[in-house]
C-alpha cells in the first residue's frame, strides 16, 4: 500500500502523470479496504435502571425477554467497543519475531545459491511478503504491549492499539517518499555544487 501510494507524488515529480494515475488507481481498492476495517467497532447495550414507573418484563433486542424482580425501565445504548488488548506473552511475541528473522535469511540465504534457489526464494518472498511485512511491524510493538500490561499493569485499548499500529505502517509513506525522492535531489545539488 506505501509502495502504491509512493507512485503518486513520485509521478507528479517526474511529470509522469500515467504513473500518478495507475499508483491512484491501483492504490483506491486497499485504501477503502483499510478504512473498511478500520471503521470504529460497536456495541449494543441494554441497561435495565429502575424506575416506579417501568415494567418487570422487557424484550430484549437479539429476541427473548428479562424479566426483573422489581419495576425497572429498559435503555438501549450504542457505544464504542473500548475493549482492552488481550496480547499474547511477550516471550511468545518475540518468538514468532525471531522466527520470521530465520526464515527470511534463510530465504536470503537461498537466494545466493544458484538461479534455482534464487528463482525459489523470490517466488518465497513474493508470497510471504504481505504477511511478514505486517508481522515484521506488528510483532515487536505487541511484545512491548504485552510487557507493559503483564509487568506494568498499563493495559491498551484495542481500538487505539490498531490506530497506532495502521499509523506506524502508513509512517513508511513520508519515510519512502524523503528517502527516494527528497534526500536524492538533495544530494544530487550538494553534489553537483562541490564539482562546480
Amino acid at each position: 500500500l506505501a509502495q502504491l501510494i509512493f507512485m503518486v507524488p513520485y509521478g507528479a515529480a517526474l511529470n509522469d502523470p500515467y504513473l500518478s494515475i495507475c499508483g491512484g488507481v491501483c492504490a483506491a481498492p486497499f485504501v477503502f479496504l483499510l478504512t473498511f476495517f478500520r471503521r470504529p467497532k460497536l456495541v449494543h447495550l441494554q441497561r435495565a435502571v429502575a424506575d416506579d414507573s417501568g415494567t418487570n418484563v422487557h424484550r430484549l433486542a437479539m429476541g427473548g425477554s428479562l424479566q426483573t424482580p422489581s419495576k425497572t425501565r429498559f435503555a438501549h445504548h450504542i457505544v464504542r467497543d473500548d475493549s482492552l488488548l488481550d496480547t499474547p506473552p511477550s516471550k511468545t511475541a518475540w518468538m514468532v519475531f525471531a522466527g520470521l528473522l530465520v526464515i527470511t535469511t534463510f530465504l536470503t540465504g537461498l537466494y545466493f545459491t544458484s538461479e534455482t534457489g534464487a528463482l525459489i526464494a523470490i517466488l518465497l518472498f513474493v508470497i510471504i511478503g504481505i504477511p511478514a511485512w505486517l508481522l515484521g511491524f506488528s510483532i515487536p510493538v505487541v511484545a512491548w504491549w504485552s510487557w507493559c500490561t503483564r509487568r506494568l499493569g498499563l493495559h491498551t485499548r484495542q481500538r487505539e492499539a490498531e490506530s497506532w499500529l495502521v499509523a506506524g505502517m502508513l509512517s513508511a509513506i513520508p519515510a519512502l517518499t524523503i528517502n527516494s525522492m527528497i534526500f536524492p535531489i538533495i544530494a544530487g545539488d550538494f553534489l553537483f555544487g562541490l564539482c562546480c
